[in-house]
């Protein structure tokens, strides 16, 4: 199995620049199929977060409990990939509409393209690499509309060794009340080390980019991803220092 170059890989996501944010939930719930679906509509790509339930399964959400969005109790690291699918989100429209997908079912719902965070801490990555490589088997072109991104390099480097042929994306953080005149340099010039190894994409926090910094990332060959923009003032400022893409969720300009 080969590895494409990054321009291709990257091509779906660099050539609207914006990709929607936990999907279009301007009318649906963040992370749902239909959210998604609204922004595939849009023309956008949009970003999902996915982590691992107790039997190893892929799950669309964005906290490990399931109250903030879908008003139960379940947490995804606890709970069957059964239990999670039985679960309906609430809506002032009342309950029943809307359901927790897996990965899995987004794949299989044919719409992207999409960015995929994995949610996972290093005691897991070999777990989450190998549900993905899983489920991508399943699902066999999906990774043409994809780019799988995380915080936890052992994840990303485990993925790289199993299938070369998906984009990664490295996220590098932001670290609050930090002064970010004094430190951006040298976090900056780490993000690129720990990226450049095992990712075709580095995904950073605003307050963590600027003009040096994304010119230090590309010179690295590096495709760059900002988030998360508020505004159209802050797709405006992504765009003037040069990133790539920008991962919104201010889409009314679309």
């Amino acid at each position: 199995m080969h590895a494409p170059d990054r321009a291709n890989l990257l091509e779906p996501f660099f050539a609207p620049g914006l990709i929607a944010h936990r999907g279009d939930h301007s009318r649906h719930p963040e992370n749902s199929l239909e959210a998604f679906a609204d922004a595939a509509a849009r023309g956008l790509p949009f970003e999902c977060d996915v982590r691992l339930s107790a039997d190893s399964e892929l799950i669309v959400s964005h906290d490990d409990s399931l109250e903030r969005v879908a008003g139960h109790e379940l947490v995804v690291s606890r709970s069957s990939a059964h239990e999670i699918a039985e679960v309906r989100y609430e809506t002032e429209a009342g309950s029943g509409a809307y359901r927790v997908p897996s990965l899995s079912d987004l794949l299989g719902a044919g719409i992207g393209p999409c960015m995929i965070e994995v949610k996972v801490e290093a005691d897991r990555a070999d777990e989450a690499a190998g549900s993905m490589v899983r489920v991508l088997a399943g699902h066999p072109g999906a990774e043409a509309g994809i780019v799988v991104a995380s915080f936890c390099r052992p994840f990303l480097r485990r993925l790289r060794a199993e299938r070369p042929d998906v984009a990664r994306m490295q996220l590098a953080g932001s670290a609050r009340n930090r002064e970010w005149s004094s430190v951006r340099r040298s976090l900056a010039a780490r993000a690129v080390r720990t990226a450049s190894s095992a990712s075709h994409a580095i995904g950073a926090a605003f307050e963590l980019a600027g003009p040096g910094p994304v010119r230090h990332w590309k010179r690295a060959g590096l495709g760059v991803f900002l988030w998360t923009a508020r505004s159209r003032e802050d797709i405006a400022c992504g765009r003037a220092i040069g990133a790539d893409c920008i991962i919104s969720d201010w889409l009314e300009d679309t």
